[in-house]
């Protein structure tokens, strides 16, 4: 795990404390899934792209 800018707490529940996320520690087979998590289509990364700017 590569901290970038901020602390990165692992804790007893196997979960990384990233501030205001908790990610869970599992292994990729657990993490599968067959949605994807975010949509790549140009009107959203359109969207991404205008809040950064």
């Amino acid at each position: 795990m590569y901290e970038r800018g901020g602390e990165i707490v692992p804790d007893e529940t196997r979960s990384f404390n990233f501030g205001t996320r908790v990610v869970r520690a599992l292994t990729w087979q657990e993490h599968l899934s067959p949605d994807p998590i975010v949509s790549l289509d140009p009107a959203t990364l359109d969207a991404l792209d205008a809040e950064e700017s």
